[in-house]
């Protein structure tokens, strides 16, 4: 890398990220002092030639927003300089001047921006105050992969302040939030002027007034001492929680862009071209590169523990994980000296950042240190793999975006082919075995033994000092109001101190530590956090008064305050109804790497993006590869905002479940098994809901059930192997698997429905009816595997065992119960019409009943049993 003008980048940063952040504050008429203004106009808006009046006027309010930080701030107060060019080159003027660019600072801004902005679909609109009554689309609504049928979007997000409530996580149907009106929103050709059935029919302008006010009444809480680093971090975090629901621009089709994304990919793009321009000596097309960072081996060393003390390990590990993520991208950005900005996303043990070209080595450097790290913690257990990718100006524009997610994508694949190949080069003898071993055993949780980290036994354990710490971060987790992150050894100590407490979590090869704190009233007395974040924990309240990045961070984790918040897994087995077993659920979205790859192709209306959808020779909607950045940022941002958040809230009416990860695009969740099935079919429900019914986005999932003693590690892959039962059942997935059988989520449901039926007839003194039924499950289960050690093909199979000895055996065995009265009689012919007509409720079931009959039959026997 070479040296630069540090303040001048900082300069371009931060002028990049306010640069559009007036027009939040036009749309609510605030911050407008200076559009009265001529020579302000003058200098910061172009002029239109026809018209003679000044447009793009937003700029003015983005001026006034710049002088009201930089009050708050005093530091960013522009420095009198003696030359009149550098002086009107401050990052107040580079923010607000971008659409009338003369300098080359300010055509850095200008070139980012445009080529951010360059993903937007062609098809521009205009309509009176047009400004003031456009809402966010929902980019997660117009994925397509095969299934998704829709032209045109049919929700919005509601403008509001971001939040784990349901309607600000949640779009809404655009005819839910305008009056009804005589066009179909789905409409294949609409003209600009039937399109403003999808306008609010009111202007939202006092929801804007009102958003604006209360982020200006953040802005006031500021610290006037932040350094450059913490306050990027509370700009980002205050424009996510401000302007996620904001659309970026107002005056085209599709509005699925929000403001915050697009403020945050342009400060990306500026930074790495700033960058590149100072760097004198690279003369390559290339000016950025996309880097993606994968760790491999998390879940096996998530849930590699024993069961004694199993609960607690497994919250610190999970969470660790989480952290694990956001420090190394942390530790990566400083190594670079870069910024925040960089961070298009970092969830779910991956991360994806645009960095400028000239960073590549020191990425590679970063991540090598990284990997030292983790081979010395956990023997080469978890690695951190990485993906660099080359960026053109040519990709940002439409389309062009999704070859360099494959190529990146390929390129980690690539090196997780040579985990620490760069450690093996250095070190003699890497694999040769141990030589010194504990003479006490290895430790008790994780079964390492080499003598270097084994500490003193805890209790009657031996216990190694990584999972010790990890132990203690599980109990701390619990009460955990707030994290803290320390990036100074010497404020860490200070920190330690004041609260007479070691850091809760210390990475000090990567010089960052961990405090977790249930109230911040501790720290009264300590004066320096400048190298320090604060961090709300599922709540976007900000924390004020500390010169601390401030931020939250929404995390899918343990619920202390719940009837099992503090029990051990063995409890979960004894509360559970019927038979004592624990529950593993594990469930993620299907396809999801295709999704970025190839999901975002749109309906294709022409060049002028307003003619009739184009159609190939097939029929087929035509459509056009549309997967910027921005909607990539965006889309993973909303997934993981689902998972790592509202995931929580829905959790909380199942007292017996408990969520040990989730976040990015999965979730693992542990409780008494009875609830589990009910509470996957509730989140497949919700996210249904959440991404607008879109067929192409879909979760499969499965549960397994062990004893309260059993291995969590054994369980864990269990639950694994049941998600990806479910996932090879069918081609388009979308499946879940119980009790070792996988089927469609609708078969599941009907599965459900006649687990219910079956209990209702054994509870009218019909203990034998389930007897019955299992006896023809063996009977079938024994043909099955004859048959298919023949070489039977499932088709065939299934076919023979609709028409097999069966049939008769159960109308004969259904027949005495019947006589018992109309009550029962409607219930038994209920079930007589599920096995014969393959129907329950009227409905048609994918697959014949009687090839899935054991998983409800099993299921009302797990619950009717009753254990001491």
């Amino acid at each position: 890398m070479t040296e630069y003008n540090r303040k001048e980048y900082e300069a371009i940063v931060l002028a990049s990220l306010l640069h559009d952040v007036g027009k939040f504050f036009e749309r609510g008429e605030l911050l407008d002092e200076y559009r009265k203004d001529e020579i302000q106009q003058q200098n910061d808006c172009p002029k239109d030639p026809k018209r003679g009046y000044y447009t793009h006027k937003h700029v003015l309010n983005t001026r006034a927003f710049c002088d009201v930080l930089a009050r708050q701030v005093p530091w960013l107060l522009p420095e009198p300089v003696a030359d009149r060019e550098k002086s009107d080159q401050n990052w107040i003027n580079l923010a607000a001047r971008h659409h009338v660019a003369t300098s080359a600072l300010e055509k850095i801004i200008e070139k980012a921006d445009h080529l951010s902005s360059s993903e937007r679909e062609k098809g521009d609109f205009y309509t009176r105050s047009i400004h003031k009554k456009t809402r966010l689309e929902p980019v997660i609504e117009r994925v397509f992969l095969r299934k998704n049928s829709k032209a045109q979007p049919e929700h919005r997000f509601e403008l509001r302040a971001l939040s784990l409530e349901k309607k600000s996580v949640f779009p809404k149907a655009a005819n839910a939030l305008n009056p009804p009106v005589h066009i179909q929103i789905n409409a294949e050709n609409i003209s600009k002027h039937d399109w403003n059935h999808l306008l609010a029919k009111e202007h939202l302008e006092a929801v804007y007034q009102s958003l604006g006010n209360a982020m200006l009444e953040e802005l006031k809480q500021l610290p006037g001492d932040l350094s450059f680093y913490s306050l990027i971090e509370t700009l980002l975090s205050l424009f996510e929680k401000y302007l996620s629901s904001v659309p970026a621009a107002t005056n085209i089709r599709h509005t699925d862009i929000s403001l915050y994304d697009h403020l945050r990919t342009t400060a990306a793009i500026a930074d790495g071209l700033y960058r590149y321009e100072a760097d004198k000596g690279v003369m390559v097309e290339e000016k950025w590169v996309l880097v993606c960072g994968d760790f491999s081996g998390i879940q096996t060393f998530i849930y590699r523990i024993t069961s004694k003390g199993a609960a607690k390990a497994l919250r610190g590990r999970s969470l660790f994980v989480q952290i694990l993520c956001d420090a190394s991208v942390d530790y990566i950005l400083r190594y670079v000296g870069g910024y925040s900005t960089s961070r298009l996303y970092s969830s779910g043990g991956k991360f994806y950042l645009l960095l400028s070209a000239t960073c590549c080595q020191a990425v590679c450097d970063a991540v090598e240190r990284i990997n030292e790290y983790l081979l010395y913690e956990f023997g080469g257990e978890v690695f951190l793999g990485v993906g660099i990718a080359p960026i053109t100006a040519k990709h940002f524009e439409q389309g062009e975006m999704s070859s360099r997610w494959k190529a990146v994508n390929d390129d980690l694949m690539g090196n997780r082919k040579n985990r620490f190949a760069s450690q093996i080069k250095k070190q003699e003898g890497f694999f040769d075995p141990p030589t010194v071993f504990s003479p006490k055993g290895g430790c008790k949780t994780c079964g390492r033994d080499d003598i270097a980290i084994t500490e003193v036994a805890e209790g009657n354990r031996q216990i190694c000092k990584v999972c010790r710490q990890l132990e203690d971060l599980g109990a701390h987790l619990k009460d955990a109001r707030y994290f803290l992150w320390s990036f100074n050894s010497s404020i860490s100590k200070t920190l330690a101190s004041k609260l007479g407490r070691k850091p809760d979590l210390s990475l000090s090869k990567l010089g960052i530590q961990f405090f977790f704190m249930e109230d911040l009233s501790k720290l009264t007395g300590c004066t320096d956090f400048s190298e320090c974040r604060i961090e709300r924990i599922n709540s976007t309240d900000f924390i004020h008064g500390l010169n601390a990045g401030s931020g939250f961070r929404f995390v899918g984790h343990w619920d202390s305050g719940k009837l099992s918040g503090n029990w051990e897994f063995d409890k979960f087995a004894d509360k559970s109804e019927g038979v004592n077993r624990i529950g593993i659920l594990r469930m993620d979205v299907d396809n999801l790497g295709q999704v970025f790859i190839k999901g975002l192709q749109f309906p294709d209306r022409g060049s002028g993006g307003w003619g009739p959808v184009q159609k190939d020779l097939d029929g087929s909607i035509r459509r056009k590869d549309m997967a910027s950045i921005s909607r990539v940022a965006t889309l993973s941002r909303q997934l993981n905002l689902f998972f790592s958040g509202y995931l929580g809230e829905l959790l909380k009416e199942y007292e017996r479940c408990q969520i040990v990860y989730a976040g990015g695009d999965d979730l693992f969740v542990i409780g008494s098994w009875d609830q589990l099935p009910d509470l996957a079919q509730k989140i497949r429900e919700a996210f249904g809901v959440f991404c607008c019914g879109n067929p192409d986005l879909t979760l499969s999932g499965g549960i397994a059930l062990t004893g309260g003693k059993y291995p969590v590690s054994r369980g864990a892959d269990h639950a694994g192997a049941a998600e990806e039962s479910a996932k090879r059942y069918r081609s388009e997935k979308d499946s879940f698997c119980f009790f070792g059988e996988p089927l469609s989520w609708s078969d599941f449901i009907m599965a459900k429905y006649l687990n219910e039926l079956f209990r209702e007839i054994v509870k009218e003194k019909n203990k034998g009816f389930l007897d019955r039924l299992r006896n023809i499950v063996a009977s079938n289960k024994a043909l099955e595997r004859e048959r298919r050690r023949k070489g039977m093909d499932m088709s065939k199979l299934q076919k023979l065992l609709a028409y097999d000895n069966w049939r008769w055996q159960v109308a004969y065995s259904l027949k005495r119960y019947v006589r018992q009265g109309e009550g029962i009689k409607q219930k038994v012919s209920t079930v007589q019409e599920a096995l014969f007509k393959d129907s329950v409720n009227g409905t048609t079931t994918e697959r014949p009943v009687i090839t899935w009959i054991g998983l409800p039959t099993r299921w009302a026997e797990f619950l009717e049993r009753k254990e001491k």
